[in-house]
C-alpha cells in the first residue's frame, strides 16, 4: 500500500492551482503515476462521498510509522488520458446546450 498526495479538481471550470493544499490518501493501486487523475473516497461533513483529484506525490508507508491517518482512499484511476482536455470539451458542450435552451425559450415565449 502507498500514500499519495493529492490536489482536488473542483469542478470542470476551475484548474488545479500550484498553491492548493495537498491531502494524503491511502492507495491500494500498484500501477499509479504522478499526474494521473483518480476517484477518491472522502468524508465531507460526516458524509461519505467521492471526489476527483490529481496525484502530485507517491510515497511508501514508512515502516517505523505505527499509525497513518489518511483523508480517505483512492478508489480507482480515471481511464482518461487527458482529463483537463476532457473537462474543456464538456464545458464547450455545456455552453452550447445552454445557448440552445435559451433560443428554445425565446421561441416558446
Amino acid at each position: 500500500m502507498k500514500i499519495v498526495s493529492i490536489k482536488f479538481k473542483k469542478g470542470i471550470k476551475k484548474r488545479i492551482r500550484d498553491t492548493q493544499k495537498l491531502y494524503e490518501f491511502m492507495c491500494p493501486i500498484k500501477d499509479i503515476h504522478v499526474g494521473e487523475h483518480v476517484l477518491l473516497e472522502v468524508c465531507i461533513n460526516k458524509r461519505d462521498d467521492f471526489q476527483v483529484g490529481r496525484i502530485e506525490k507517491i510515497s511508501d508507508i514508512p515502516e517505523d510509522k505505527t499509525t497513518v491517518l489518511p483523508e480517505g482512499f483512492v478508489v480507482c484511476k480515471l481511464p482518461v488520458k487527458d482529463f483537463d482536455k476532457r473537462c474543456e470539451s464538456v464545458r464547450k458542450f455545456k455552453r452550447e446546450q445552454i445557448s440552445m435552451n435559451k433560443k428554445i425559450e425565446k421561441i416558446n415565449k
